[in-house]
């Protein structure tokens, strides 16, 4: 038996419930930080974003490199 905090005895398997409660939202919990954080990197690179495995790469934007290319037909002609 625990006591509460009034001082009324409840039972040991209320407490394991509880606790087993409490661990499956916290895994929950995990688990949805998680998903939105793979969502949030395939946002990213459906919108054009990305990075390099390259630490001295500079990101390019697809408008930087179109600029580049329209850039490079023009001082072709």
């Amino acid at each position: 038996m625990v006591l509460r905090g009034d001082y009324r005895a409840i039972s040991y398997f209320l407490v394991l419930d509880a606790d087993r409660s409490l661990l499956q939202q916290q895994r929950a919990a995990v688990t949805l930080d998680g998903e939105r954080a793979r969502a949030t990197v395939s946002l990213i690179r459906a919108i054009g974003g990305g990075w390099s495995t390259n630490p001295d790469a500079s990101p390019v934007s697809p408008q930087a490199t179109s600029l580049e290319n329209s850039a490079q037909v023009t001082a072709s002609r």
